[in-house]
């Protein structure tokens, strides 16, 4: 047993970090489309996945259909991916990246908050409103895998976005512990790390 354990964080802890998440989004760096830049830009996106009904309850009608669109693509593309033969190819390969790609946009679409994306300039309303051809398609399929893979080591560098002057509901370090869990580590001999705020 480790000498040092994380105590458990309250419930009221974890529903207000939740609501927080759903509220303000992620930062996500566009890593592919800054290169170039001495830091990366940042994007406020949702990390959408299909079994969190509060989050997609969140989503515009028409971003819902654009994201069953993309899911449906994505989908199709899997299936078909399951019985076709490895590209023989650079054509082949390419022709498949961009089946992957596009369901990507249709997902981003719906997970980007600020900047807002589009499919073309003519949606284009304002100078925070970006086309899917602005962001480069590395950084899309790393929003989709992100969506399909919580357990992926981009998605545990992702920060909350914060409001400007508004402070943080929480943070790993200030999480209110719940006392019962400091109580049964301690009982068992192990010291406890995160003693609440």
């Amino acid at each position: 047993m480790p000498d040092t354990i994380k105590a458990l964080p309250t419930r009221e802890a974890i529903k207000r970090l939740r609501q927080e998440r759903l509220e303000n989004g992620l930062m996500f760096p566009l890593n592919a489309t800054s290169v170039g830049l001495d830091e990366p830009i940042e994007v406020r996106i949702r990390r959408i996945t299909t079994i969190d009904n509060a989050v997609l309850d969140q989503l515009p009608k028409d971003l819902k259909v654009v994201l069953y669109e993309g899911i449906e693509e994505f989908q199709k593309e899997m299936k078909k991916a399951e019985n076709a033969a490895e590209p023989t190819n650079l054509e082949e390969m390419m022709a498949n990246n961009g089946k992957i790609v596009k369901a990507a946009k249709a997902w981003a679409k719906a997970a980007f908050i600020h900047p807002r994306l589009v499919d073309t300039e003519a949606e284009i309303t304002d100078e925070n409103t970006w086309t899917v051809e602005d962001v480069e398609a590395e950084d899309l399929v790393a929003i989709l895998m992100l969506s399909l893979n919580a357990d992926s080591d981009q998605i545990k560098k992702l920060k909350l976005f914060r409001p400007a002057g508004r402070p943080a509901v929480a943070n790993s370090e200030n999480l209110p512990v719940a006392q019962d869990s400091v109580r049964l580590l301690e009982s068992a001999g192990a010291g406890v790390h995160g003693d609440g705020v």
